[in-house]
């Protein structure tokens, strides 16, 4: 069964369901567990430096098919990298250029 006009998003990579992309589903799960108290606020800024980038080549084209584990994984190793507010970080990150 195909999708109606109305319910899809039309982009580069193709045809895609509307509904919650990857993005928001991990920045809500983030932003939950450190209001619990179950990850350091430092998560929160690393997702909110990501929203922020969203729009920004080549971000845009990787959040297109990033997994919930590999946004998680970016994350994270934004996180442990102390990195959690740089743009340029990503940007090397999605380049593979960071260690």
């Amino acid at each position: 069964m195909g999708y109606l006009e109305r319910d899809v998003v039309k982009g580069e990579s193709g045809v895609r369901p509307l509904g919650p992309s990857v993005l928001d589903l991990v920045a809500d799960e983030v932003f939950r567990k450190v209001r619990e108290d179950r990850l350091a606020v430092a998560w929160q800024f690393a997702m909110a430096r990501v929203i922020e980038d969203r729009y920004e080549e080549p971000l845009r084209r990787w959040l297109e098919s990033a997994t919930r584990e590999r946004l998680l994984a970016m994350v994270d190793r934004m996180v442990r990298c102390q990195d959690w507010d740089s743009s340029r970080w990503i940007m090397d990150y999605l380049a593979g250029d960071t260690a």
